[in-house]
Order: structure tokens, then sequence, then C-alpha cells
């Protein structure tokens, strides 16, 4: 056994010191033994050479040991030839001896080595079939010829449930518990049906298997017997497997077979050296080739001969990995019709990720390219329309971005197509209102909120991207499909500045026509009342004159009478001439032919006289008349006569309105750079609604009071022409009927350098 582990060298080295101990051990048994009995200690010394060093040293121990008991234990002496025979018989005794025990040690070492090598084969063997069967992807059992289960491996105990120590023992059906996946029933056990009938069993399909804790798995197995050397059958071997996965894969492998198989799509496959693979009915439908005429054949045979380069292309990405979607084409039909498709390509590879050809998808767009060149016409078509008309139109999505406007449209917002596009439309179509500058809801998003048409408030102002307003007028519509569905809104609007300039125009016009009317109206009112008071006011005085001139041709008046009738006469022809003389003012201010003689004036003096001239009528009615000229020396550039024309309306005036014992107040002032006459009275006054019109032409507070105090109402109106004659103003004020009147007359101090003489009749 330490043959083995010892070299060569060793082996033979025990061999010499084991022969060197013996003859040491024969030597000092020599008094003992003599020479009797040469080899008696090389006996052993050469079977323990042989057994531990095997033939060659049991030789070499036999040789050492003849040699030293030759020399050392022989008495060579000795002359008996018998002697001398046994002496050699004992030696060749000896040697052959060692050599028989060196032979039948080196046999029984080459048999204990063979019987070690098997041994270690052997379990090797176990070994190696232990790991095999532990590191396999298969369950693995094995029984005895009884049925019960004498091994498991990892993944038996995995699939089962059970651990290998539990199941040990146990019948292989408790174990390993199978039923048929649709009946639920039972199925025979493929390995101990092997073992009864001695062949390989294989598992029916839709077998399952249920572990320990109730799991199911679908499983694939077979069982085989296992025999002795002699062919009996001494136990089962079950190989199965978990095919949940596998069952999953199939089912998908048929799903999308049958999706290729029925798709209207064409599915086509093909190698890397373009040759067609396989055909689906949507290959046969779309390209008119049957699946026998099309595989094996090129795949150029449906592609146009110009577009025979975007292959090749095709082709060179495929084997970089590429993958082409979505790649819109032209291929050919069998009968020559060219097909617009969109085709997607994609590689396909082999288990270990090499390309090996490619999967086309081609799927037949003809109808949607005819419906979009015919979208394209038609919205071609629509933005030709809408950049012709008049108004401006922007488009929205349902976000209310800009996606559109016309050319109307950029140019009342400042905001180009480009720049508009993916705005909001608040940012590009920013409207407020007109009065009150605050900013309008934009009437496209209430319509994208409402779906409802929806119209622009008045009075709204577009202010575009440079700050120019627009008063504009718009309407704001959804957009809809045909199922109703809001996919944005459209403004229509456009820029009525020049519209609402006419109208407002026409407004004008019309109010000034209307007034015009009514100032017309009211002339030709005033006009005919004008007529009927002059026709009365030169009746009357005429009739008195012919009245008391028919008198005095009776010649039976006295001389008081005589003196009535001459003084009435008298004052009827100066009332006739007062009348006249303001029909001929009115009508030379009217025509503009007023005459003038301007000088310097002292307005003072004017008044003062006229005050004079007034008084008896003003005593006549116990009125009082309190006078303050207080000029300063002011002196005024006027025509003396028309002052006291003005300064004399002014005052009989307030002498015929003011009640008996009333109160009369003059004033003549200078307040720079302004001379003041001012008339006060504490009369009839003035309605507030007539203050306005006090000094048009024949006018009065009513019509009753000319009746009553006589007058054309002409000599405010004359009063008015004078004083605006000299450069001058007048207005009236009163605080109403019954709380009197004033007026004042404002002349500007200035005095003429060069006096200016007029003609009568010249014109001013």
């Amino acid at each position: 056994m330490f043959t083995d582990k010892m070299s060569n060298v060793a082996r033979f080295a025990f061999a010499v010191v084991a022969v060197s101990l013996a003859t040491l051990l024969r030597l000092a048994l020599a008094p003992i033994l003599g020479q009797e009995v040469p080899f008696i200690v090389y006996y052993p010394t050469v079977v323990l050479c042989a057994w531990f060093g095997g033939w060659w040293p049991g030789l070499l121990s036999t040789m050492l040991s003849a040699a030293v008991a030759w020399v050392l234990f022989f008495p060579h002496q000795s002359s008996n030839a018998a002697s001398g025979l046994t002496q050699l018989v004992q030696l060749t005794v000896f040697l052959l001896s060692g050599g028989f025990i060196s032979l039948l040690a080196e046999n029984l070492h080459r048999a204990r080595n063979r019987a070690e090598e098997s041994k270690a084969s052997e379990q090797e063997q176990r070994e190696k079939f232990s790991v095999t069967l532990n590191s396999i992807g298969d369950g693995v059992i094995a029984t005895d010829s009884q049925g019960r289960v004498a091994f498991m491996n990892p993944v038996a105990v995995s699939l089962t449930g059970w651990k290998s120590e539990e199941a040990l023992g146990r019948p292989l059906e408790e174990i390993f518990k199978i039923v048929n996946e649709q009946t639920r029933i039972e199925a025979v056990n493929p390995a101990l049906r092997a073992m009864r009938e001695g062949v390989i069993v294989g598992l029916a399909n839709h077998t399952v298997l249920i572990a320990k804790d109730g799991t199911e798995r679908p499983i694939d197995d077979s069982g085989a017997p296992i025999k002795d050397a002699e062919g009996g059958v001494i136990g089962a071997v079950l190989v199965f497997r978990d095919i949940t996965e596998q069952r999953r894969a199939e089912r998908e492998r048929a799903l999308l077979a049958e999706i290729v198989a029925s798709s209207d799509d064409a599915i086509v496959t093909k190698g890397l050296d373009g040759v067609v693979t396989s055909w689906n009915a949507g290959a046969e439908r779309l390209f008119g080739y049957s699946a026998s005429e099309a595989i094996g054949r090129p795949i150029t045979i449906i592609i146009p001969q110009e577009r025979i380069e975007e292959e090749r292309l095709i082709l060179s990405r495929l084997r970089r990995g590429e993958q082409i979607k979505h790649f819109e084409t032209v291929r050919i039909s069998k009968g020559g019709g060219q097909i617009d498709i969109s085709l997607t390509v994609s590689p396909v590879r082999d288990p270990e990720g090499n390309i090996i050809g490619a999967s086309k998808i081609a799927r037949d767009i003809t109808a949607r390219k005819a419906a979009e060149e015919a979208l394209r016409q038609q919205r071609e078509w629509l933005e030709v329309t809408l950049s012709s008309i008049g108004d401006a139109v922007i488009a929205t999505d349902t976000n209310g971005a800009v996606i559109f406007m016309n050319p109307v449209a950029q140019s009342l917002t400042g905001w180009s197509q480009k720049e508009a596009t993916g705005r909001p439309l608040s940012e590009v179509f920013h409207i407020v209102n007109e009065q009150t500058r605050v900013r309008v809801e934009n009437p496209a998003l209430q319509a994208i909120q409402s779906g409802l048409i929806i119209g622009l408030a008045n009075h709204t102002v577009l202010i575009a991207k440079d700050g120019t307003e627009r008063s504009i007028d718009d309407s704001g519509a959804p957009i809809k499909d045909r199922k109703g569905n809001i996919l944005g809104a459209v403004l229509i609007f456009r820029d009525i500045t020049e519209r609402r300039r006419t109208e407002e125009e026409r407004s004008r016009l019309l109010a000034s026509e209307q007034a015009a009317r009514a100032q017309a109206e009211e002339a030709s009112r005033a006009k005919d009342e004008f007529v009927a008071i002059v026709s009365h006011e030169l009746r009357t005085p005429l009739n008195a004159i012919l009245g008391w001139a028919e008198l005095m041709r009776m010649d039976n008046l006295d001389a008081a009478q005589i003196a009535q009738a001459t003084e009435s006469i008298s004052r009827n022809v100066k009332m006739q001439a007062q009348l006249i003389g303001d029909l001929l003012d009115i009508s030379r201010i009217v025509t503009g032919k007023m005459s003038m003689d301007v000088r310097s004036v002292e307005p003072a003096a004017i008044v003062e006289a006229v005050i004079d001239l007034l008084r008896p009528a003003a005593e006549s009615k116990s009125l009082h008349i309190q006078a303050h000229l207080k000029p300063e020396g002011a002196m005024i550039s006027g025509d003396p006569n028309r002052l006291q024309q003005i300064v004399w309306n002014l005052l009989s005036n307030a002498v015929k309105f003011t009640s008996i014992n009333g109160r009369i107040e003059v004033r003549v002032e200078r307040i720079d750079p302004h001379l003041q006459i001012m008339v006060r009275d504490s009369g009839e006054g003035i309605d507030p609604a007539f203050l306005p019109y006090v000094f048009d032409r024949f006018s009065q507070a009513n019509t009753s009071s000319m009746r009553t105090h006589g007058g054309l109402g002409l000599g405010l109106a004359i009063v008015r022409h004078l004083v605006e004659l000299h450069g001058g103003r007048v207005r009236a004020e009163s605080a109403g009927e019954g709380q009197g009147a004033t007026f004042t007359v404002l002349f500007p101090i200035r005095v003429v350098r060069e006096e200016i003489q007029h003609g009568e009749g010249a014109d001013t």
C-alpha cells in the first residue's frame, strides 16, 4: 500500500537498509545459530521488501541477501562435497523463493492498485453523477425495486415541495402526484410503469404535478427502469420538468402565428440576402402573390425599379441592428399597380443574437394618402379662401393656441403666422373695453368652453402688437368633428374703425340736421309769430294815427283835443319809427351791412344820458334807478350811437319789465382789461330754461309778454350783435321768474388812435 506513495529511489534504498539490518541481526545471532541456517533472517527481509517495494526492490533484496549470506555465513573452507552441494541447494532455493515472493508481491500490488483505482473511479463516477443530477434543470427521482424514493435532486425537491430527507423511503405516488389537467383524474406514474414493463415510458400530454403545498404545474416527464448487470430491474428513474414557461411561450407563439395569419397588414420575413422566407395572407391580399409564389424569391419582385436603392439602404441599416419605423414608400403588386404603404422593418436574430434576416410589416395607406391629398387640396382651397376674404380669421386648437392666421388677421394684430403659431390666443388677440379699458374675455375661448357661437360685446378695441388700437366687431365659433367633439375654435373679426367713424359722423350729421330742422322750424314759428307781432305792432300806432287824423278833419275839436291828438300822433310816429329802426338794424345785422362810426368814447356819459331820457318813464312807474358811474376815466373804441342803442335797449327793457316801485341798478366800472356796464333790475326775471335763448332774434320768454309790454323781441338780439361788433361780450343772469335779471356787458379798453369814419350804408 506504500509503494504508490514511495519513489523508486526510496523503495530501493528501503531494500538496501532492510538487508543491512537483517545482516546485523544475523551476525548478532551467529553464536547461537552458527552457520547452519544462513538465510533465516533474510526470508522475512525479502518478503518485507517485496511487499512494500514490489518486484524490483524484492528482487534486489533477494540478490543482496544471497550475496551477503554467501560471503558471511557460508563455510567456504569445507572440502566436503556433500556439504558444498547442500550450500548450493540452499542458495538456489533462497534465490528461487525470493524471486517467487517478489513476483507474488508484485501481482498483489497490481491487483490491489486496480481495486483501489476501480473504487476511486466508481466513487468519482458517483460524485459526477450526483453533481450532474443536482445541476441539471430537470427534476430527477430514483426509486428502489419497491417503488420507494431513493434519490431526489434539488429541482425535484423544489417542484414537488418535499425535502429529500422527508421523501426518502416514501412511495413514489405520494411524492410525485400527477393528474390530467382537463379531467383531473390521477395519471399513471411513468416510473412505476417503466419498472413494471422494463421499458422507457413517456408522460401523456396535459399532465399537472400537484406539489405538497397544492401548487399545480404543467410538466413533461419520462420514466426508465434501472437494471443491474444481468438485466434485472432494480429500480426506476423519473425525469421531469416544469413546462409552465414553455406552455406560455407556445401560447404566445400560437397567438403570434394567429395574428400574423389573420392580420390585414402584410407581414413578410426575408434573409439578409433579400430572399423571402415567409409570406402571410395579408401579403397575399396586398401584393397578389401567393405564399408559394413569393417564398424563395427576392423581395425585389414587389419593389419598383426606381426604388431598388431604397432596399439596399434598408438592408444596410438592418445589418447595423437598426429598426425602421413607419417608412412611407411605394410598392408594386403582381398586376403592376402601385401601392402606397407604410413600412416597419425589424432585424430578426438567432438565439446567439446574430442578425439573420428581417421582418417587414407593410400597411396599405393608399386610401389614407388619397384622403390626405384631398384634405391638402381642401385645406389649400380653404386657406386661399380665408386669405382672400376681407375679414380677419384666426383658428386655435382646444387649448386656445393659435394654429392659423389669414393675412388680414396678421395685419390687424401685428403678429405674423410664424410668430403667432403655438402662442396663446389671448397674447396674440389682445382686446379691451373701449370705455373701461378692462380686458374683454376672448369669444373664441368662450366658444371652446361652451360649444356655442359667441359674439363680441360692443365698444371692443383690439390692441395690436405695436400698440395700435382699432375698434373691431367679431364672433367666435367652436370647430367640431362629425361626432360633435370640439377640436378648437375659429375667430372672425373686422376693423370697424372707419365704420364707427362713419356712423358717428352720420349720427352727428343726423343730430345736426335734426337740430337745424328744429331750429328752422323754431325760426319759422318765430318768424310767423314775428310777422303777426310786427303786423300788430305796426297797425296799432297806425290805427291811432289814422283815428286822430280822422277826428282832426272833422273841425269840431277844441284846442285841448287838438293838442292831445297831436301828442298821440307824435308818440305813435316815434313808436313806428322805433319799430322800423329795429327792423332795419336786424336786417343790417343779418346782411352784414351794419354801419359803425368808431371813435374814442366815454361810456359813463352815454349811460348817464340814457338814464336821463328814461327817467320820466321810470318815474311814471315809481321805479328807483341807482347809478354807479365810476369808470376812472376809461375810454373805449366804439360808435357812440350804437353804444347808446345798447344801453337804451338794456335800460328800457329793465324799465319795461320791472313792476311799480321796483328798483334798477346801473354800474359802469373798470375791470382790467375790460370796462363793464351792468344793468340789474328787480323785475319779472327770466326762466332758467330760457336763459340760453334770451339773445336770440324774435325771442321773449313768452309771446304774452309782447302783448303786455309790446315790442318785437329784437332788442336783446340787437344788443348782442352790437356788443360783438365792438369786440365785447354780453351775458344775462337770473335766479328765476320773479327774481329779477342782471345784464352785464364787457368792452375791451382801448383808444382808437385814428378815427375811421364810415359812410352811411358802409359794410362792417
